[in-house]
């Protein structure tokens, strides 16, 4: 099933024009893994299983403000919502413990594609062992064996790794034989799992100092120690409950100056003169700012949404270039 309305305007001798779409896109028979059966040589199978609808809209606007002699100034203004929800899929968990489900992205029926479920992590105990809540609101320190887990239903659902939405605002301004076109565009409505300290780490993140030692300690930290001995009471059999928590949930809502171009024209009859028509020298510079609302510590773009871990921020990048005819 596909839907489709949309609407395209011009107005003021087509100095301002633009187009407004709105869809509904349900696919069915979408490849899916499945288990199957492991004696004939595979665990799983790839199969036309599931069925994803997308609701959304999409907005284009261009505009031409200002026509003044040899300047011009041009706006364009792009947008895109995008909501989805899996309305079936076969891949149903079968694993052996639920919290393992957590961090990473998931389709869930009922949820929208990638969804990202956490534990609802609640501290250390007196042992330094991290605690979740179960269904029930009860505290439980999560172990491989013996084993202690939580139901689906004790996770939290917290958004989804992809952009609900994209913001595009371009500026193309003109002046004789120059020209400059700025690109800044919004990126909204997604989530990721940010990998909190852990003494662990092959470059502890600032804070990671403040683990848990000893009891009491966990009135003022919720990061785990060493943990005990394996056997002894204080053994820390997994830290998915800490490192998988909701509270390491960060909003990725950004904003970023894609390019910037600066173009300047040579006249043909100067050109010419070398055999050379429509030359153009073009100097670009590629992602020179971003500011990230929940913080800039965290560059979305290369974050590892899997693993929660942060990736280098982008540069900035410089392009010099001569285009030509000959």
């Amino acid at each position: 099933f596909n839907f489709n309305a949309g609407l395209d305007f011009g107005l003021f001798n087509g100095r301002l024009a633009g187009a407004v779409d709105y869809y509904i896109k349900r696919g069915t028979d979408i490849f899916s893994p499945i288990e199957s059966d492991p004696t004939k040589g595979f665990t799983n199978l790839l199969t036309n299983n599931a069925s994803i609808e997308n609701r959304g809209v999409d907005l284009n606007i261009s505009s031409l403000n200002v026509k003044q002699g040899k300047f011009s100034w041009r706006t364009q203004v792009t947008a895109s919502f995008n909501k989805s929800k899996v309305l079936k899929v076969k891949n149903t968990y079968r694993g052996f413990f639920n919290f393992t489900r957590a961090g990473g992205a998931e389709n869930i029926e009922g949820h929208p594609m990638n969804s990202v479920l956490t534990l609802d992590y609640i501290g250390l105990n007196e042992l330094g062992q991290p605690m979740v809540r179960d269904e029930n609101g009860n505290p439980v320190v999560l172990s491989f064996s013996p084993q202690v887990d939580v139901p689906l239903s004790a996770m939290k659902f917290a958004g989804v790794n992809d952009p609900k939405y994209a913001l595009g605002f371009n500026n193309q301004f003109g002046l004789g034989d120059f020209s400059l076109s700025a690109l800044l565009m919004y990126y909204g409505g997604h989530v990721g799992l940010i990998k909190p300290p852990s003494i662990f780490d092959d470059r502890p993140q600032n804070g990671t100092q403040n683990f848990w030692k000893k009891s009491g300690d966990e009135a003022y930290t919720n990061i785990p120690g060493f943990g005990g001995a394996y056997g002894t009471p204080e053994y820390i059999g997994t830290r998915t409950g800490y490192e998988n928590g909701q509270q390491f949930v960060r909003k990725l809502d950004y904003i970023a100056l894609r390019n910037i171009t600066l173009t300047y024209n040579l006249q043909d009859k100067v050109s010419q003169k070398f055999g050379l028509s429509n030359t153009k020298l073009i100097l670009q510079v590629q992602n020179p700012g971003k500011y990230v609302f929940s913080g800039n510590d965290v560059d979305p773009e290369t974050l590892d949404f899997v693993s929660g871990r942060r990736g280098l921020p982008l540069v900035p990048s410089f392009t010099f270039s001569l285009s030509t005819t000959f």
